[in-house]
């Protein structure tokens, strides 16, 4: 009986002792589901990549305390670390920044992926599996769990230990609920950074085509595309070459600063990927160029790791091409590719539209050019013919004069023609004047002998003597200064066009006429309060040359004329005549 009696309270303490146990691991299954709801609130919640991967980091520390621990994101086979911590401890922070690991070179982390399961190695001295770096030769314990997401795993968590056995089965036991909610939280946080990538990209591409469409300037079009193309693919290095006839015309490079120069980024003729991307017209992208074929037979510098390039095509013919390179290998990918190329289709939109504009102006300068050439003929044909008037056919007359003089103090048996010689005399005097006038008028000496003041003051008086009008001429800073001659001559021809007008047209006795000198402006004005006219009505007709003939003048010499008329109360015309940058003073 005593026998029986221990037996059955044997029993009764082994059921007690199951009962308690059941209670714990019941309130463990509790306990874990409660933390498992509360991380999956936790890490749902979050929206931006990092503040999921810092809360995965968070949530992993208070289920089992690590000292270091990583998340690496799988990306092409291979797993490069997004987020960290304790490393900087162990002087591994530098590597584990930029550190990569293809599956194809890591057993551990290739077995992890594949499975799907946690692993746990206790000495990483003895397993095989791990594979030892330099900077990570402290770490002897690890624990890899894959983050899963149905049959996807975006990453995985790592905690690493400096002792061995600092991680278990268990451990990775109470991991294994947070991975399906890393993995969750992860996903939205991918999803809702495309979406934010996908806005900006968008914005940035409607930003660069509204920037390039506001220049006409061609080095400023190539460097807003390499600056566009820098936020919308992180390159190291780029270049842009505008193609002419042959080879490359214009160029520019993009390293850590912006260069423009007119030597060729890239010989065409040498390269056989850049004949290749004109001769197809389709972008070309190398992830690891000193893996491809392709590159060998070009001379890459050590920095291109990754390459892309492709062409600037408008009217189904390519007018340039640019490249883009990454010192780091599998850095380019399709999205990269597509984005250069709708950048590419604006840019070339714009080059096309730059380069028409400089052919149109280009045609301008070269008419404006002749248009000031023949103003400069006209000029010296007017001085050589007013210099012919003066000299032969004034002197001509003067010694006809003097002959007739002479035939009228003959004796007086010549008296019966005295009568006809006077007549004649008088002829001559009367041809003499107006050939004096006339010669004036077509080229004044003194604006080439002593300047435009003393030349518009002489002609002022002329001019109110022949019409009675009154001119009072205001100047200011002219006195005493000399200006460029092409210069002068047009400040004298529009005020000789202006008080002509006005003696014409305004049925006015007086003028106001101001010449005003700065630096850098030469300010010719004409003011009248006269009869006025409606300036669109009188630009449409052809018998006022004399107001387009103004506006012609200052035009050429980059200046401009700016007519004000109503009707009944008079009419002010200004022309303002940019000067070189120095001017030559001399004592009148």
């Amino acid at each position: 009986m005593p026998d029986q009696d221990k037996s059955k309270a044997q029993l009764i303490d082994d059921l007690y002792e199951l009962r308690r146990q059941l209670a714990e691991t019941a309130g463990a299954a509790h306990q874990q589901r409660e933390t498992f709801t509360e991380v999956m609130l936790t890490l749902t919640s979050k929206i931006s990549l990092t503040d999921v991967l810092d809360e995965i980091l968070k949530q992993a520390h208070r289920l089992v305390p690590y000292h270091t621990a990583s998340i690496m994101l799988l990306n092409n086979d291979t797993l490069r670390i997004a987020r960290w911590q304790g490393y900087d401890v162990f002087g591994s922070e530098e590597m584990v920044s930029r550190l990569e690991q293809p599956l194809a070179e890591f057993p551990m982390d290739n077995e992890a992926i594949q499975s799907g399961e946690p692993i746990v190695i206790y000495d990483t001295h003895l397993d095989p599996r791990w594979v030892v770096l330099n900077e990570t030769t402290w770490i002897r314990s690890t624990l890899m769990l894959p983050l899963c997401l149905r049959d996807h795993i975006p990453g995985v968590l790592r905690l690493d230990g400096s002792q061995p056995g600092e991680f278990s089965i268990d451990h990775a036991q109470r991991l294994k609920p947070l991975a399906g909610a890393a993995a969750i939280a992860l996903e939205n946080a991918r999803l809702f950074e495309a979406e934010q990538t996908a806005r900006k990209q968008a914005e940035n591409l409607r930003t660069a085509n509204l920037a390039l469409t506001k220049t006409l300037d061609l080095d400023t079009i190539l460097a807003t595309m390499l600056d566009y193309l820098a936020h919308l693919v992180a390159y190291d290095h780029a270049s842009v070459t505008i193609l002419g006839t042959g080879e490359s015309l214009h160029a520019v490079q993009h390293v850590e600063k912006l260069k423009i120069s007119s030597k060729p980024a890239l010989k065409v003729s040498k390269n056989p990927l850049i004949r290749k991307i004109i001769k197809h017209q389709k972008t070309m992208l190398i992830p690891d160029v000193a893996a491809d074929p392709r590159c060998r037979k070009s001379r890459y510098p050590p920095r291109c790791q990754s390459w892309l390039g492709g062409a600037l095509i408008a009217g189904g013919r390519v007018i340039g091409v640019y490249t883009l390179d990454k010192a780091r290998p599998q850095f380019f990918n399709e999205d990269h590719k597509r984005l250069a190329e709708v950048l590419a289709a604006q840019a070339a939109t714009a080059v096309v539209n730059a380069q028409l504009y400089e052919q149109v102006r280009a045609g301008r300068e070269r008419l404006r050019d002749l248009s000031r050439q023949l103003v400069d003929v006209q000029e010296a044909e007017r001085r050589f013919i007013a210099k012919e008037l003066h000299d032969e056919v004034g002197q001509a007359l003067t010694g006809l004069r003097l002959q007739l003089e002479m035939v009228a103090k003959l004796p007086d048996g010549a008296n019966e023609a005295a009568g006809p010689l006077v007549k004649a005399q008088q002829l001559v005097d009367q041809m003499m004047m107006q050939i004096h006038h006339l010669s004036l008028d077509l080229r004044p000496p003194m604006l080439d002998d002593l300047g435009l003041l003393p030349a518009l003051l002489w002609y002022c008086q002329t001019y109110t003597e022949q019409t009675g009008v009154q001119v009072s001429l205001k100047h200011r800073m002219v006195k005493n200064r000399r200006f460029p001659p092409e210069i002068e001559t047009a400040a004298y021809r529009i005020v000789q066009e202006a008080l002509t007008n006005v003696a014409r047209h305004a049925g006015v006795r007086q003028v106001t006429a101001r010449v005003l000198a700065s630096e850098r402006t030469l300010r010719v004005q004409i003011i009248d309060q006269g009869a006025g006219f409606n300036l669109s009505d009188v630009l449409k007709t052809n018998h006022r040359r004399g107001l387009n003939g103004m506006r012609e003048r200052a035009s050429l010499l980059r200046g401009q004329v700016e007519i004000e008329s109503t009707a009944g109360l008079g009419t002010q015309i200004t022309a303002e005549l940019p000067l070189a940058t120095t001017t030559v003073e001399r004592t009148i």
